[in-house]
């Protein structure tokens, strides 16, 4: 369960702070396109959109990889090998959790 709560707020947190920055990068662009604003000050905003949008990305990548190995870990719990319906022993449950566990910690 800690590792649960402690990685989806390591993950959580910067995916929400990196989406209400592309949000204010985008509205700064909106601002910048008006026909007053100097050409250099549009470049510069619509280059913080593109590293926004890079850094939205790239959290919802690693949100996307831990939701699956969550899945993964529900999964290896089971008694049985839901695939072929057989049992599974404890070592082998241990060493696939671990295996996971590993996993998400990268």
């Amino acid at each position: 369960m800690w590792i649960v709560q402690s990685y989806s707020l390591a993950i959580c947190r910067p995916l929400r702070q990196a989406r209400q920055a592309l949000h204010q990068a985008r509205e700064a662009l909106t601002t910048c396109q008006v026909p007053h604003r100097c050409r250099e000050e549009a470049q510069r905003a619509h280059a913080e959109v593109e590293a926004c949008e890079a850094e939205v990305e790239r959290w919802e990548s690693v949100h996307s990889a831990y939701r699956h190995h969550l899945e993964t870990v529900s999964l290896l719990v089971h008694p049985w090998r839901l695939c072929t319906s057989t049992p599974q022993t404890s070592q082998e449950v241990e060493s696939r959790l671990h295996a996971e566990i590993d996993a998400i910690t990268a």
